[in-house]
């Protein structure tokens, strides 16, 4: 995996929307990690407590695919969906995504 961090203003969309609009493109991506304080075993003992680094990167970040067969034309293609979507995204017109 190769992590990314999505800046809102500079990018033109949050992390999510980036991983929804390359989902509908065809290219499966994966969210950071989910911080300790709010996952389900751990949630009581860090009641109300809060962890903004962590929170943050949780809501900028997502993981690129990596593998040894991915081509150069691949890692290309991959460059520019995402290209794609900045400059959709800066513009105000990005394609909007039908959740079912």
């Amino acid at each position: 995996m190769y992590g990314i961090r999505v800046d809102n203003a500079a990018f033109g969309c949050s992390a999510y929307a980036l991983r929804t609009q390359l989902a509908s493109r065809g290219f499966e991506t994966r969210s950071f990690f989910v911080p300790m304080h709010v996952q389900p075993v751990y949630i009581n003992q860090f009641c109300e407590q809060s962890f903004p680094v962590a929170e943050s990167l949780c809501r900028s970040g997502l993981y690129l695919p990596i593998s040894e067969v991915l081509t150069e034309k691949d890692i290309e293609w991959i460059c520019h969906q995402i290209n794609d979507i900045q400059r959709h995204s800066a513009h105000g017109d990005a394609p909007k995504i039908a959740v079912t």
